[in-house]
């Protein structure tokens, strides 16, 4: 009885107890909860959170992050930190999403004791709206400068894990960030004028701005003057590191670069088959390029050794005897007749003025060489045409005037010479009309005697202005008109050879048209003839040098004639198996200036 008491007596104190704790298990405290979501609003996106059963002086910090990584984690996405943590808040975000991408938010809190809670994930598509915001300094930039990027809405981000695309598809790391900045260095293979730049922060891409790149700059008005085959170091500055980005040019021709730092470049001349001329140019990208106004020359065979004594001229004399060059005379740029005579020797590279010549001279004159005599004939005395000779005794430095050619008074004839003899060939007399007629009247002069003597006719084709050039112990003749007073020109194409031992012609294969005959120049060097400039029966000038072998009867290309004052009415002579050439003009338009230059040429 007692027992049975007992246990009705423990059921009445446990069931309150047990009634009490299953009441208890019917309201429990509710976990902390954290949702997010999206709205599309006119200029971007509206996200918002609300955190629930958590007092808001229990948060630490509360937040989101988002991007196109559907694992999101704070610290490695884009993210909004609320300034003050709140329960519920909004964020719009109004940059960096494409349209048709996927992205991914979520958000989270901190509590107090330290605990990092995320919400669940929710997608959204995006729409075009604007990226990160960047702004770059207004400048031009060159290879390896340090470019600063300023950040406006990184929303907290790590700017150490962003991407700087330029031009879309170069893809750079910082090279370091303070605050808001990114800095990435330019690099080398960047190739355009004008660059798009844009950061993208954990996939997310950003805004596109813009940097221009330095153009490459060049002395003043720089050129080269140099050999084919030379090295030639250029100072300047914004030039390509990288070698193969520099594309530098003289004209059409294409230099190697063989080294290559911001303000200078190490440069190859090519090793071309003819001299090249043109306006130097470099190039360090699509649209970088500077040119310089300058015309670059650059030399095959031809060297500029010296600068005529005087003032530049045309239709000068130049003739060597015992090594050195007797030369002057001719015309200045206004056509007047110049006196003044000199000696340059090739060796030193000196000029030695001499006694001028005694009379006024108009227009041309021609000479030739023989028993170390050198004899001139004018074109006119003053205003009159004339058959005057003159011979210059080098050993008194005196002029003085020589036995007249016999017959009429001819001009455009030409003049040649052996070791004894001078030979006068050719040329036209002006009828009371003003037609002209050209003859084959062949002279020989005798300076040792000072006498004349008529040889038989010339066997071609009468004419004048043509050329006469000597290979050995033959002089070529060929080129011309023919005139017979009627106004009307002909243009001969028979050329011929004339025998200084027997003194006999012989008809030999035409020389090619494209060898131009109307004063063009002509030397000698070890058995070789060389023939440049010229003009055409149509009037086109030649800019070429032509070599002639007397074994295999050829004519070959030797060279370019790359500084154009030489092209006609220049000069040339031949000492120590070099050829010099002085004097001439560009064309027979007066008004352009004469060739002050001295040129050797060496085959």
């Amino acid at each position: 009885m007692l027992l049975i008491r007992a246990h009705h007596y423990a059921f009445a104190v446990i069931l309150p107890v047990l009634l009490f704790l299953f009441g208890c298990k019917k309201n429990p405290i509710p976990d902390p909860a954290i949702t997010v979501s999206v709205q599309d609003i006119s200029n971007g996106f509206r996200l918002s959170t609300s955190i629930s059963n958590v007092k808001t002086e229990d948060i630490l910090e509360s937040g989101l992050v988002w991007g196109e990584n559907e694992n999101l984690v704070k610290g490695a996405a884009l993210s909004y930190l609320s300034p003050t943590p709140l329960a519920n808040f909004s964020y719009d975000v109004v940059a960096g999403f494409t349209k048709g991408k996927r992205y991914f938010v979520r958000a989270y809190f901190i509590d107090q004791d330290h605990q990092l809670r995320y919400s669940e994930v929710v997608a959204f598509e995006g729409k075009n709206t604007l990226g990160l915001n960047i702004s770059l300094p207004q400048q031009a930039y060159t290879w390896g400068d340090e470019v600063e990027v300023k950040v406006t809405n990184a929303n907290g981000a790590d700017l150490a894990s962003a991407t700087i695309v330029i031009n879309g598809k170069m893809r750079l790391k910082p090279s370091k960030t303070i605050g808001g900045s990114v800095f990435f260095k330019v690099p080398a293979e960047l190739y355009t004028y004008q660059n798009s730049v844009s950061l993208e922060l954990y996939n997310q891409a950003g805004l596109n701005t813009y940097f221009i790149l330095q153009q490459p700059q060049l002395p003043t008005d720089f050129l080269i003057v140099d050999k084919v085959g030379g090295t030639v170091k250029l100072t300047g500055n914004y030039f390509n590191p990288n070698i193969d980005s520099n594309i530098v040019m003289i004209g059409t021709t294409k230099l190697e670069v063989l080294k290559a730092e911001r303000t200078a470049l190490e440069l190859k001349l090519p090793l071309a088959e003819f001299s090249y001329s043109g306006n130097f140019s470099v190039q360090t990208g699509k649209d970088l390029i500077t040119t310089s106004k300058a015309v670059s020359k650059v030399y095959r065979f031809l060297t500029q050794v010296s600068e005529q004594s005087g003032v530049a001229r045309y239709r000068g004399i130049m003739e060597n005897i015992n090594g050195k060059i007797y030369c002057g005379l001719g015309s200045d740029i206004d056509t007047r007749g110049l006196s003044d005579f000199y000696e340059y020797n090739p060796v030193a590279s000196t000029w030695r003025k001499l006694a001028d010549f005694p009379a006024t001279l108009y227009g041309a004159g021609v000479s030739f060489t023989a028993k170390n005599k050198l004899v001139f004939i004018p074109n006119a005395i003053g205003t009159t045409f004339a058959t005057d000779v003159y011979q210059f005794d080098i050993a008194n430095n005196s002029w003085k005037k020589s036995n007249s050619y016999p017959g009429t008074m001819l001009s455009s004839y030409t003049l040649f010479a052996s070791d004894n003899y001078g030979y006068m060939l050719g040329g036209g007399y002006a009828t009371s009309t003003n037609y002209i007629y050209t003859v084959k009247s062949f002279k020989r002069y005798d300076p040792a005697t000072d006498t004349w003597k008529t040889l038989p006719d010339f066997p071609g084709t009468s004419r004048r202005d043509f050329k006469s050039f000597k290979v050995g112990n033959n002089v070529i003749v060929f080129g011309g008109q023919s005139m017979w007073g009627t106004g009307e020109s002909l243009y001969p194409t028979d050329s011929w050879s004339f025998d200084l031992v027997s003194e006999t012609w012989k008809k030999i294969k035409d020389v090619p048209s494209y060898i131009y005959a109307v004063n063009c120049f002509s030397f000698e060097v070890n058995g070789k003839a060389y023939i440049g400039g010229g003009m055409s029966p149509a009037g086109v000038i030649s800019s070429s040098i032509y070599e002639y072998d007397p074994i295999a009867d050829t004519f070959v290309k030797k060279d370019n004639i790359i500084d154009k004052s030489m092209l006609v009415m220049s000069a040339a002579t031949s000492v120590g198996g070099h050829g010099y050439i002085m004097f001439g003009k560009p064309s027979y338009d007066y008004h352009l200036q004469p060739l002050k230059e001295v040129f050797r040429f060496d085959p």
